[in-house]
């Protein structure tokens, strides 16, 4: 059986009035947020095989901090429909997903 890891993305800031939301990025609290979750993960033996990621700047963010903090060794999709996307949507995405291993992880 695959086990699903929802991963919300970490603490994110409001940057300059004319940046979009799809382009906020981390603070620095987020940042450390990241990066300690991605250490749990590993410690727990949670690490995710296949990773599927919003094409969001936090999001990516989040994954590269965590991954880098956890070791992961993901494959890694990323996924411009998971960007504000319905449940619907995030159904299609997983049924349509065709990776291999155990572990998938969402990051949105």
């Amino acid at each position: 059986m695959k086990r699903l890891l929802i991963f919300r993305h970490a603490k994110s800031g409001w940057g300059a009035a004319d940046e979009s939301d799809h382009e906020r990025a981390l603070t620095p609290r987020g940042v450390d947020a990241a990066e300690t979750m991605g250490r749990f993960l590993s410690l727990a033996g949670q690490s995710p095989e296949s990773v599927i990621c919003s094409s969001a700047t936090r999001a990516k963010l989040t994954l590269r901090h965590a991954g880098e903090a956890g070791g992961w060794e993901s494959r890694v999709d990323f996924e411009p429909r998971l960007y504000l996307a319905e449940a619907h949507t995030v159904f299609e995405l997983l049924h349509e997903f065709t990776g291999d291993g155990k572990s998938l992880m969402l990051v949105g």
